[in-house]
């Protein structure tokens, strides 16, 4: 015998069930547009071979979808160490990271350097766009498109 004889069919007595299945990571799916967004982490990541910084807001007040977690992902040349919050990460010199963080912070300490945590308490302009295909190409389901972060425009002025 494999030990799996008998494994959960008492539940099949009754019939199938309907649930099962959990969702994990819920993806919003709000209008485009463009929306206030507060930092709050970044984290390196591996997708589909290709290593990507993936820099997580939230979306800012005055907002209906205040509160709402929304992410910016950057391709990168390489991740130095394990995908990880707040992992190590080289960044191409013409890549959209680079261009973005620049325009953002167009005096930062170091130009070798690129520090996230400069956003902290500081509101973000960002452009919002629907990812509406696979990374086949293939269309999305209805009801199963989400919202990305496509560009990071300016820093906002602060309200007193």
């Amino acid at each position: 015998m494999d030990g799996f004889e008998n494994q959960g069919t008492e539940d099949l007595q009754d019939g199938p069930r309907e649930e099962g299945g959990i969702v994990a990571g819920a993806l919003f799916d709000i209008p485009p547009g463009e929306y206030p967004l507060h930092y709050i982490d970044y984290a390196t990541a591996s997708a589909f071979g290709q290593p990507k910084v993936v820099v997580n807001f939230g979306i800012g007040e005055p907002s209906e979808y205040a509160g709402v977690p929304i992410s910016r992902y950057y391709n990168a040349k390489a991740l130095s160490g394990p995908p990880r919050r707040y992992g190590d990460y080289v960044a191409a010199a013409n890549g959209d990271l680079v261009r973005e963080y620049r325009s953002l912070m167009p005096d930062p300490k170091r130009l070798d350097r690129i520090s996230w945590h400069a956003l902290k308490g500081k509101l973000v302009l960002g452009e919002v766009r629907t990812v509406g295909r696979d990374s086949k190409g293939c269309a999305l389901p209805r009801g199963t498109g989400y919202s990305v972060v496509s560009r990071l425009l300016r820093i906002l002025p602060e309200l007193d």
